[in-house]
């Protein structure tokens, strides 16, 4: 879940792992450099994790499971992702940013589903998606759903303020 909120950009994602045919000892997981990431846990239980250098642009984050997961076994990640924005909070201009590529190097199948959120105060809009798939919204709070299935996906979010509203009513006697 993408939120635009009054303080900025927050990600909370949710991975759901299943291994095949090895067990797994770490996950490492790739972000945009832009995007840091503040907290990690594993079926609700804090987790540290490493960072990981491989390329310019890109953050990559090692986050060792400890006990490993075994062969046909399923667990879940939440993290917890910010990316601040040097021209926080938007006033007059919009503002466009890529949407965030949550990758895993390690998995060979993947599927996920990316919702944006926002508060009252933003008009959001998706431009240039590639990848992704608009589906139905499901939530109250979501302003914006995709889907992906075993692909790379971007595009823009374009942030705008909306404007203000003032009601007068004048009343003479």
């Amino acid at each position: 879940v993408l939120d635009v909120n009054a303080a900025g950009l927050d990600l909370a994602a949710a991975i759901t792992v299943r291994t095949r045919f090895a067990p797994l000892f770490e996950l490492d997981v790739q972000l945009p450099a832009e995007w840091t990431l503040l907290a990690a846990a594993r079926e609700g239980q804090t987790v540290a994790w490493q960072t990981v250098s491989q390329e310019a642009g890109k953050h990559l984050w090692r986050i060792p499971l400890s006990p490993p997961l075994p062969v046909e076994g399923v667990t879940t990640l939440q993290l917890s992702i910010r990316r601040e924005v040097d021209t926080w909070p938007i006033e007059t201009e919009p503002l466009a940013v890529d949407l965030p590529e949550l990758l895993l190097p390690q998995s060979n199948l993947h599927e996920g589903t990316l919702v944006v959120r926002g508060d009252d105060e933003f008009d959001l809009a998706a431009l240039d998606v590639v990848g992704l798939d608009a589906v139905p919204l499901k939530a109250d709070y979501e302003r914006l759903r995709f889907q992906s299935q075993d692909t790379r996906y971007g595009g823009n979010l374009r942030v705008t303020r909306k404007p203000s509203r003032v009601a007068v009513e004048t009343l003479s006697f």
